[in-house]
């Protein structure tokens, strides 16, 4: 995946994608990818996944020229079969070409990005909203990171809370349970980044409320066992 930032320079984002649950994982920003770049990256996604990284059978990838042979056997050196996709075959590379859309469409199209350090900020943000707040249709309106283990209650309130300064929305349900009321000065100001949403009915438009009812009822799911890695030729 490239970016174009306002001083024309392009900068090149690699990352990793859980299939099953479609985790994303930003994994590096550079203007100069190079394959001992590539190689670290990959080295650094291992030692954070832990135990995590043996349950992935497969690795499925791109031909860039980026991934070296040391890319390659720092996966196979976990267990991990390396599937090279093939040539000029982007439907192989599926999931990891509709993240890039996604990303897009969503965040770095709506965004003048100024350079490396910006880009990762704002890919950082993202890509944790990705994981926690954002329904996901191929996973039954869940979000990658809901605890399987953890069943829904209905929701008597949502909360709407802002990403990335309101480019980006995300909506929370809160269980009867654990509702609060609190009386505000009439001094007091709101805050921006949350609000709340009561009654059964959401303050926004009607595909506002649709997706605080899909998110306050969306199931649970298990983790994946392959991934799809993205070069940064994309």
């Amino acid at each position: 995946m490239h970016v174009e930032t306002v001083f024309l320079r392009r900068l090149y984002v690699f990352f990793v994608m859980e299939i099953a649950t479609r985790r994303v994982h930003v994994l590096g920003v550079t203007a100069h990818p190079t394959g001992a770049w590539v190689t670290q990256l990959a080295r650094n996604l291992l030692m954070d996944l832990q135990d995590r990284a043996g349950r992935f059978r497969f690795l499925i990838r791109d031909r860039d020229s980026k991934f070296t042979a040391p890319v390659d056997a720092a996966f196979t050196g976990n267990g991990t079969a390396v599937i090279p996709t093939p040539p000029q075959s982007p439907r192989s590379n599926a999931y990891a070409e509709r993240w890039i859309r996604t990303a897009r469409a969503e965040c770095t199209d709506r965004l003048l990005i100024t350079g490396e350090r910006h880009l990762r900020t704002v890919l950082d943000q993202y890509a944790g909203h990705y994981n926690a707040g954002r329904a996901h249709r191929g996973l039954d309106l869940r979000a990658p990171d809901d605890d399987p283990d953890v069943i829904p209650l209905p929701a008597a309130m949502v909360r709407r809370r802002q990403v990335l300064g309101g480019l980006l929305n995300e909506y929370h349900p809160t269980p009867p349970g654990r509702l609060t009321v609190r009386r505000k000065h009439p001094a007091q100001q709101p805050n921006r980044n949350i609000d709340t949403l009561q009654g059964g009915g959401v303050l926004g438009s009607d595909q506002g409320r649709a997706d605080a009812a899909r998110i306050a009822a969306r199931p649970q799911d298990s983790d994946g066992g392959a991934w799809y890695a993205e070069g940064a030729h994309g």
